[in-house]
């Protein structure tokens, strides 16, 4: 059994190979005194019983019951221990410290024993729930370095020693502070990884105004406007941190979102095509005027048209005049249009949110 302990301590998986072994029919111990044990006493008959169980916690309720009914009996050390490895085998951690305490309390226990009490309290303290306590693992663990050490045990329990040493220096190292589920999808939008940023945003709160926010930021770096804007909306509505974003948010509609009623093309569209025809207009205006007087003539030619040439001048001008009238009419009525609908969108946002 202690060979079995140890090497499952040094191969990563301690606790199974006690409760195999604690469960073994071959169960058993070669550390007590062979002279001890033969003696006549009257708790033998129920030590031998309870050493012979093949289940663990019937194994752990016999012993139990033999502390308490033979409290001087020359088992009890022994008794304790197979408590304690009972229970660590079943991983109560806390009632491994409580037993341990008193199987080590025997100034007669061998040193073998002692050293994996030592070390199974040792870890105990590393993987408890309720004791889990770092100084005080490493305190079982240097004393059972000691007793390794002056009983010149197999190399096995050094090497189990020095693992448990490393598990604590491990834990004791100050870890980095834990970033929130917010801030992760944040750091994936700052990596330009929109996609992923956004689909971390989808499964978080959509009632926070910065999950809002930077969804709505990542879905209009993806180009999907019409999901990003209520987003944008709702976020610059439930807080004035992110008052801006009702500005992306309508910059977002009026160049990529809106549609007119009429023609349904867009905003952008729309403008665009009405400056273009403006300025073919100016430039035929113009092209007419100057083929019939930009060019050369003599003074006597010129004195005869020069009246006329300034009053189609005046008038080409008053044309054009009025064409970017039109032009400006034209964009400020669409811009009136999508301006309404924007508005309508804001509304929507409001009632989502109940403001």
């Amino acid at each position: 059994m202690k060979k079995a302990l140890i090497k499952a301590i040094i191969g990563g998986g301690l606790i199974l190979a006690a409760t195999q072994a604690l469960g073994s029919k071959t169960y058993s111990y070669t550390t007590i005194d062979e002279a001890v044990f033969a003696q006549e006493d009257h708790s033998q008959a129920e030590y031998t019983k309870a050493m012979m169980s093949t289940s663990i916690d019937e194994k752990i309720r016999l012993f139990e019951q033999f502390v308490v009914k033979y409290p001087n009996s020359q088992f009890d050390k022994y008794a304790y221990k197979e408590i304690t490895l009972g229970y660590y085998a079943n991983k109560n951690y806390d009632k491994v410290i409580i037993n341990s305490d008193k199987a080590l309390s025997f100034n007669d226990l061998d040193d073998e024993s002692r050293a994996q009490l030592l070390l199974v309290t040792a870890e105990s303290y590393i993987v408890s729930p309720d004791k889990k306590d770092l100084a005080k693992a490493t305190n079982y663990l240097q004393q059972a370095k000691r007793v390794i050490g002056s009983a010149q045990l197999s190399k096995a329990y050094l090497d189990a020693a020095s693992k448990l040493e490393r598990i604590i220096n491990n834990a004791s190292q100050p870890k980095a502070p834990a970033v929130s589920p917010v801030d992760s999808a944040k750091n994936l939008y700052a990596q330009k990884n929109y996609s992923a940023a956004a689909d971390a945003f989808s499964k978080l709160d959509q009632n926070d105004p910065k999950v809002d926010y930077y969804y709505g930021l990542s879905l209009a770096q993806l180009k999907q406007f019409d999901k990003a804007i209520p987003h944008l909306l709702e976020a610059s509505i439930a807080s004035s941190e992110y008052s801006k974003a009702k500005d992306l948010a309508y910059n977002a509609f009026l160049g990529n979102v809106y549609k007119d009623p009429k023609s349904g093309r867009g905003y952008n569209s729309l403008l665009t095509e009405s400056t273009n025809r403006l300025n073919q207009e100016i430039n035929r205006i113009n092209k007419e005027w100057n083929d019939k007087y930009a060019k050369e003539f003599t003074d006597e030619e010129w004195a005869k048209i020069e009246p006329e040439s300034k009053r189609e001048r005046a008038a080409a001008d008053a044309r054009i005049a009025q064409l970017k009238k039109d032009a400006d009419a034209y964009g400020v009525n669409l811009k009136k249009d999508a301006d309404t609908a924007f508005e309508k969108l804001v509304t929507d946002a409001k009632k989502r949110i109940g403001k």
